[in-house]
């Protein structure tokens, strides 16, 4: 076999290696969905893994855990928008009103401060932002409340906060 020849078989090589791995590109590649459905609950607004590999999701009238084999552990009747896991276990709502529950959903405290997203933030206490920007300690009692509207806050890395909203 001459030079010619095993460059242009070299070359035909490269060329149905480049086709297949194309061709597998395009091919569908399986997805995890959760599956599971409960009769009674109504629709969620926020869904999150919790550290034990279950899901906390909150609807218009509970907060649900379901566990990582999609069995129900338990609803409670709080209402909101978002939740999130919080560093003790519990779970933080926000919505018409934040509340803190414990881990088992029950209620440890509740404040009268609307929000569309909830952080906790690296104080222990929680960030909501609505249609202003609040800051609470640990128990939920105000620090300071920003007027500054948005749908979403992040802690940044130097402890102040990234919103993306509307208004400033």
């Amino acid at each position: 076999m001459g030079r010619k020849q095993i460059v242009s078989l070299f070359l035909s090589l490269i060329a149905v290696i480049a086709l297949v791995s194309g061709l597998a590109l395009l091919m569908p590649v399986p997805v995890p969905v959760l599956g599971w459905y409960y009769a009674g609950l109504d629709a969620g607004q926020s869904i999150q893994q919790t550290s034990d590999g279950g899901y906390i999701t909150i609807t218009d009238s509970n907060l649900v855990l379901i566990d990582a084999e999609g069995n129900l552990q338990w609803y409670k009747p709080i209402s909101g928008s978002f939740v999130r896991q919080t560093s003790d276990g519990g779970y933080i709502v926000v919505g018409s009103s934040l509340v803190k529950t414990d881990d088992e959903g029950n209620t440890e405290w509740q404040q009268a401060i609307a929000g569309s997203r909830v952080q906790q933030t690296s104080d222990g206490g929680y960030i909501v932002v609505g249609s202003s920007l609040v800051k609470t300690d640990d128990e939920g009692t105000v620090e300071w409340e920003k007027p500054i509207s948005g749908h979403w806050v992040q802690q940044a890395a130097d402890g102040g906060y990234t919103i993306i909203g509307s208004s400033i």
